[in-house]
């Protein structure tokens, strides 16, 4: 541990306002001017921002570590420990790593210069695609330039305006947003309900045998750090003729043996209909892919998802660092440093619960 000197902030003087309201009561915005009609939201977020409340768009100075120098967006610069950063493995600090990039840069240069469906695509994509197939002992894979852009684009290519999607009411944003545009037909249930699960998937085949069902649920939430019974939903899924999707953000890399994560953990590999997963999380990069058993389903996302189609490739340096961290994550030194982790947060949880602090999951 360094033995860094940790700055407090300034101090400030509270406005009145700073700690009223929400960011939730300025989302419908009124008045005939696009621009002018934000300016109630400023005042509430400049308001706590000048009073030292405002955590959001802090700027790190330094690679992602343990204890942090970052500014916020008034400048001020402060140390601390690290609670924020999402890296989960330290893997941004790896020498592999930063060898991944200068070869990279090295042979392909920095930029993917292209839509994967012109020519985008590059022979380390291409591998990256393989290796996260064979890890989680699919048969296919589609890339995508973010997380958001995988929940939200294979959402969008697959489901119609006739479809219903069954969602755990805590899924991610990016599925949620999918969705939304896709159909009306959304079904959100309590969290990790499976009881419920099965009788609106029962109350849905009643009345509609002709449209597509899809069930969209999380590996591991990651505010409640809890998973469903994936073996059940998928189970529940065959039964009535429905697709399960399982987005594994949070918990591939990080969790489970080889860190194929939830799924692997409930004996589940090439057992589910649809994979989704982000590389932010623990492959120190963006991107994020879809992983299916069926060709078909892997050329028809890739033709009809926006967000694959409308956006530029992974760069190779984001691909050969993903690829290198996945190979890492899949050695024994992954293991290793799962095993770091869950000690670091039993530690932790058993400290704070030491303070009467509890924690979910």
């Amino acid at each position: 541990m360094s033995q860094t000197q940790f700055q407090t902030l300034p101090q400030y003087v509270m406005e009145q306002d700073a700690l009223g309201g929400s960011a939730a009561d300025y989302l419908r915005l009124r008045g005939s001017n696009l621009l002018a009609r934000t300016e109630d939201y400023f005042r509430w977020s400049d308001a706590r921002r000048q009073s030292g409340f405002w955590p959001y768009s802090n700027a790190i100075e330094a690679t992602p570590d343990r204890e942090m120098r970052v500014a916020n967006d008034a400048g001020v610069a402060v140390s601390g420990l690290n609670f924020a950063s999402q890296d989960y493995l330290s893997l941004s600090s790896h020498p592999k790593i930063r060898a991944a990039v200068q070869e990279a840069l090295n042979v392909y240069g920095p930029h993917s210069a292209g839509s994967p469906m012109l020519q985008g695509n590059t022979k380390v994509s291409l591998e990256l695609e393989g290796l996260i197939a064979d890890t989680l002992q699919m048969k296919h894979v589609v890339l995508f330039p973010t997380g958001w852009a995988a929940g939200y684009g294979s959402i969008r290519a697959l489901v119609r305006r006739n479809d219903h999607v069954i969602t755990d009411a805590l899924a991610h944003n990016c599925l949620s947003e999918g969705m939304m545009f896709a159909t009306r037909n959304i079904h959100r249930v309590r969290h990790l309900d499976m009881d419920a699960v099965a009788d609106k998937l029962r109350q849905i085949r009643r009345q509609d045998y002709t449209n597509g069902i899809l069930v969209v649920t999380e590996g591991l939430f990651s505010m409640d750090a809890d998973s469903p019974d994936i073996v059940y939903l998928q189970e529940l899924c065959d039964l009535h003729d429905a697709t399960l999707l399982v987005d594994i953000a949070h918990d591939f890399g990080s969790l489970g043996p080889g860190g194929t994560g939830a799924i692997g953990i409930q004996k589940m590999l090439g057992n589910v209909d649809l994979v989704m997963g982000s590389f932010s999380k623990t492959f120190a990069s963006n991107g994020g892919f879809l992983a299916t058993d069926s060709r078909a389903v892997k050329e028809y996302v890739k033709a009809y998802s926006a967000s694959h189609i409308f956006s530029n490739a992974l760069s190779p340096l984001q691909a050969n660092v993903v690829k290198t961290a996945l190979e890492i994550v899949r050695s024994a030194e992954g293991d290793q440093l799962r095993a770091q982790l869950l000690d670091a947060i039993q530690h932790l949880r058993t400290s704070l619960a030491q303070y009467g602090i509890d924690c979910f999951g």
